[in-house]
Order: C-alpha cells, then structure tokens, then sequence
C-alpha cells in the first residue's frame, strides 16, 4: 500500500469516527444520562486523537455513573497515550476496583445495556 492509499484510508476512518459522534450526540439529545453514550463519544475523540473531548466524555460517564467501569478503563487508556502514566493508573486502579474481573463485567455490561435500548434512530 503506498502513502495515498494510506491517507485515503485513514481519512475515510475519520469521516466513519465523524459520523459516529453525529449518531452519539443524537442519542445524548434523545437521553442525557446514558453513560454508554458517553462511553462512545470518549473511544471515537479518542481515535480522532482528541483528547481533550475524551477525557470529557469519560469524566461524564462517570459522573453519571461512578461505577462504569468501561469509561475508567477507557479514561487510563486516554491519560496513558498522552503520557500521564500517574493519572493512568488511578483510573485504571478505580476500574479494577469496581470490577476486578473486567473484561467479564465490561462484556456483561454493554449486552446488558443492548438488550434495555432500542436502536438509535
């Protein structure tokens, strides 16, 4: 793959992670106090490496449900990737505390989830 095919995709990755946000900000407008929604705005800045708007959505996930524990781990990511490894791993340790067995909770909690929620619109 040359540098344009690369870029070509890349962007079309963008254009993908740009109409998601649209699709999540409908779903907040619909029903403001879903974390999972949060949760998504926080992965999709993320891939967009905004993250400043990650962090933002993660602290409101949180602040909606201070046990989500999704949008810790996804907040340790986004801290680590900006190098705060400190800020890192007090997020990372609060998921853990909440779920010791994470990656079972997270799996549990977002079939959960989908199985409460009609589809967006």
């Amino acid at each position: 793959m040359d540098g344009n095919e690369e870029r070509l995709l890349g962007e079309a990755g963008l254009v993908h992670y740009d109409s998601a946000i649209g699709t999540l900000k409908r779903a907040v407008a619909i029903d403001p106090k879903l974390p999972i929604v949060y949760y998504g705005l926080a992965l999709c800045y993320q891939q967009k490496l905004d993250y400043h708007n990650a962090i933002a959505m993660c602290k409101q996930a949180t602040d909606i449900d201070p046990k989500f524990t999704l949008a810790y781990a996804a907040w340790a990511d986004i801290l680590e990737a900006i190098g705060d490894d400190d800020g890192a791993s007090v997020k990372r340790f609060k998921a853990l505390e909440i779920s010791p067995h994470l990656d079972e909770h997270s799996e549990a909690e977002i079939n959960g989830f989908l199985e409460r929620h009609e589809p967006i619109p």
